[in-house]
């Protein structure tokens, strides 16, 4: 398998593995992706406090495909990386630009020397895509985040839920 359970909160990263855990990406890793849409930063990332939604509002909203690395302000860690998904059930191309954001987020770490990045299980929230889909397109990027990123040492996928966490172990 190319995800596998953290044994705890400290887990090493493995070289070319993922680590899959239930807990929030804003306490994990080094850098943690978010997202950028017409109002701005995500909720998620409000515990960075008003300066990274001050910092992000010139570049809202961020295009598809496209990443933003940020400070990470009050947060424990020092790089937020923004994306832009796309709702499942407003547009016919979000499989396309879920993979695509995932891409863009694994690029924003490989350009920033980022080695540790923490991600949630993007689109399963408000963006309301099957959550299977979603696991099956997050493992996909995943699966070629060494060709793309080759310094990036641990990839975890923090998913809110035993349910989400079963889904993308399987």
């Amino acid at each position: 398998q190319f995800l596998h359970r953290a044994q705890n909160g400290n887990a090493p990263p493995r070289r070319g593995r993922a680590q899959l855990g239930q807990s929030h990406a804003h306490r994990r890793g080094i850098g943690i992706v978010a997202f950028i849409d017409q109002q701005g930063p995500a909720r998620a990332v409000a515990a960075a406090g008003p300066k990274l939604e001050e910092y992000c509002k010139p570049f809202a909203p961020l295009a598809y495909g496209v990443f933003l690395v940020t400070p990470g302000f009050k947060l424990p860690n020092l790089w937020v990386i923004h994306v832009r998904a796309a709702s499942y059930t407003h547009h016919d191309d979000a499989p396309a630009l879920l993979e695509q954001a995932l891409q863009a987020a694994i690029q924003g770490a490989h350009q920033n020397d980022i080695r540790t990045l923490a991600m949630p299980a993007i689109g399963t929230g408000v963006f309301a895509f099957p959550p299977m889909l979603a696991a099956q397109i997050t493992a996909k990027v995943m699966a070629r985040a060494d060709g793309v990123a080759p310094h990036l040492q641990c990839l975890r996928l923090c998913v809110a839920s035993e349910f989400l966490r079963d889904l993308y172990m399987g």
